[in-house]
Formats: C-alpha cells, sequence, structure tokens
C-alpha cells in the first residue's frame, strides 16, 4: 500500500477533508489530491507533519507491516465503509462534477460519437471535484479481466475504475485507452517501436503483445488517474 492511499485512508478515519489536511502542512488541496493519487510523493517534512497530526510514526507510510495491518482490517470490516466511500475521490462538498463510466471488457462495444470520444454509458456516473477533470471529454472505464495485473506497480484489477482525457496525446510507454478499427476498445501499455506500427502491452505476463497497424488504431486516450478497488 503506497504512502498517499494511508495517508487518504488515516485522514477519512479522522473524518478530515481532503483541504482541511491540505492546509495544516501548507499545501494546497490540489497537491493533496495528487500525493493521497500516488502521483506525487510527500516529502520528508510533510510526512513528519502528517505523522504528527494522525500520531503515527513517519516509518507507518513505508511499513510493509503496517500495511499489511490495514489490509487485514479492512477484511475484518473496520475499513470497508471507508473503502467505500473514498471511490469518489473528491470530498461532497468538492465532487461536483459528473463524469460518465463506461465499461472496458471483451465483447463490449462502447459508443461513440462524430468526434471520436464515448458517448452513453450503462447508467453509471462517477462525481469528482472540478480539479480532477481535465478537459471537456474526460471519462472514465471500469476495468474487467487481469490483463493489466503484475506484481509490482503500476498494476490494475479488475474493478478498478480508470479516468482518461481525450485531450492530451499519447507517449512512448503511456498507458492508454485504445479504440481499434474493428470498433474494440481496450487498456494497455503503448510502445511506438517503429512508425508504422503500435505494440499493445498487457502488463500480466500470461497475456502475449499485440501489434497493430497505426492505421488500425482509430484514437489513443492517456490514462490520467484510477481509483483503486479494495476487494
Amino acid at each position: 500500500m503506497n504512502p498517499g492511499l494511508k495517508i487518504r485512508i488515516l485522514r477519512m478515519q479522522s473524518k478530515m477533508s481532503q483541504g482541511q489536511l491540505a492546509a495544516k502542512i501548507g499545501l494546497t488541496q490540489a497537491v493533496m489530491s495528487r500525493i493521497e493519487g500516488g502521483k506525487r510523493q510527500p516529502s520528508i517534512n510533510e510526512l513528519q507533519q502528517i505523522s504528527n497530526i494522525f500520531n503515527v510514526p513517519p516509518a507507518f507510510f513505508f511499513s510493509d507491516a503496517q500495511a499489511n495491518n490495514l489490509d487485514a482490517m479492512y477484511k475484518r470490516g473496520d475499513l470497508r465503509s471507508i473503502a467505500e466511500r473514498s471511490s469518489n475521490l473528491g470530498e461532497p462538498s468538492q465532487a461536483t462534477v459528473t463524469v460518465p463510466v463506461f465499461d472496458i471488457e471483451a465483447g463490449y462495444t462502447i459508443s461513440f460519437d462524430d468526434g471520436g470520444y464515448p458517448v452513453g454509458h450503462a447508467g453509471k456516473h462517477q462525481l469528482l471535484s472540478p480539479d480532477e477533470v481535465a478537459s471537456e471529454n474526460f471519462f472514465g472505464c471500469d476495468l474487467h479481466g487481469d490483463s493489466m495485473q503484475q506484481t509490482g506497480e503500476p498494476s490494475f484489477r479488475e474493478g478498478d475504475r480508470l479516468f482518461f482525457d481525450p485531450s492530451r496525446e499519447v507517449r512512448h510507454g503511456s498507458l492508454a485507452f485504445i479504440r481499434t478499427a474493428d470498433n474494440t476498445s481496450t487498456f494497455k501499455q503503448v510502445f511506438f517501436d517503429t512508425s508504422s506500427t503500435v505494440r499493445l502491452h498487457p502488463l500480466n505476463c500470461r497475456y502475449p503483445d499485440a501489434i497493430l497497424q497505426r492505421k488500425d488504431i482509430i484514437a489513443m486516450w492517456p490514462l490520467v488517474f484510477r481509483i483503486q478497488r479494495f476487494n
């Protein structure tokens, strides 16, 4: 369990908002959101302040034993309500933007409008704060299957909710949502090995890479962040 996730759990146990914790250590809510999301590592000074606020030793944030204790607490049900509440990234007062959420699974076809953006959804939305929504066509997908799960990080489990930004370009090595010419969609790591081909790499070594011609790729949108499932 990474330090950011531990900070989030401690904060929610203390019924403290993301903005309140950020203010206590001299950060903005946006920076705290990045820390809790694993996109920014807290400094030693910041970790010391957070340790003092929650009355835990700094080593707590890097100890596997402490992580295992948190996992055990969740399995007993102690943290279940916290985990379920964390499915909305923004605090209730901050989560004001509704983002459509689709599914990525075999045999499921997402519809796209004339601009190439996903349209329609299976009755699912995600409330996010305005700072978290990167562009007008920002969207989420629930992951199915284990092709992107591995022992180390990054690793994505079935049920993780992933968010993508169509306004950004995909770079070599990016994790991205890919739409292909046969109207299927997938989530993979993208490599531009040659000028004419795209290699889609599943993180799970049990699955082979797929090599596609660039002309067979309709669109690719990079991963911005995810909400992990606690199951």
